[in-house]
């Protein structure tokens, strides 16, 4: 299902979505560390994790304060370590590359991580939009995808829906305010703003939100076209 606001203005940086990762892009990595398989799903919006898998996506994405890296995942093994990061040599460096890899999940830590958010576990559905500018940031060669598992080899888990953006605003009554998603375990979809910047397109199971800070009064009148 489709749905359109239009007569609003906004802006969005012109690259908005910049990256989408499909299964045809990953390649091997970390050596001999990666000894398992990336299967691209049915649908060929994401690929299923098996085994002591490190995979790697080029992306070539420079990361800025605005930056905000989206995903789908569900997991019934997260393995020992199960996390996503940046590369910036194609090299794996333990020492360093952890502070820029997010952990979801797994019975061991990576030392370093500069984000753990919880999945809820069960092989559940979970969408995910981490603002890595306000974690990071710099100059980025490759996406690494990790379900470490060295002990059996057991890690299932995929990502789907991928995807790099720069965080947009809606100006609202004069003001600019960024759009964001609510709540956060509903929105699965996307909010794009169109080329004339006068319009928003919901796509999917969306849910978005703005920061209005607003009162509500028995006078206000909320106007828009639909």
């Amino acid at each position: 299902e489709v749905v359109e606001f239009s007569d609003l203005e906004a802006w969005l940086d012109p690259d908005g979505v910049v990256l989408e990762v499909g299964p045809k892009t990953l390649q091997s990595y970390g050596g001999s560390q990666d000894q398992g398989t990336a299967t691209p799903t049915a649908g060929g919006d994401g690929f299923d994790l098996a085994g002591n898998v490190w995979k790697a996506s080029e992306v070539n994405k420079r990361i800025t304060a605005d930056t905000v890296l989206g995903f789908d995942m569900r997991a019934s093994d997260l393995g020992e370590i199960f996390a996503l990061g940046f590369d910036t040599d194609f090299t794996r460096t333990a020492a360093t590359d952890a502070a820029t890899y997010i952990q979801l999940g797994g019975s061991q830590s990576m030392s370093g991580v500069v984000a753990t958010p919880d999945y809820v576990g069960g092989n559940k559905l979970q969408r995910f939009e981490i603002p890595v500018g306000e974690l990071f940031t710099g100059d980025f060669d490759n996406l690494v995808f990790v379900g470490d598992d060295d002990a059996n080899g057991s890690t299932s888990g995929r990502f789907s829906q991928i995807s790099l953006f720069e965080r947009g605003a809606l100006t609202v009554d004069g003001e600019a305010t960024r759009v964001t998603h609510a709540p956060r375990n509903q929105d699965r979809g996307t909010a794009e703003v169109g080329p004339g910047c006068t319009d928003v397109t919901l796509l999917g199971n969306a849910w978005k939100a703005v920061d209005l800070n607003r009162t509500i009064t028995a006078d206000t009148w909320l106007s828009f076209d639909f």
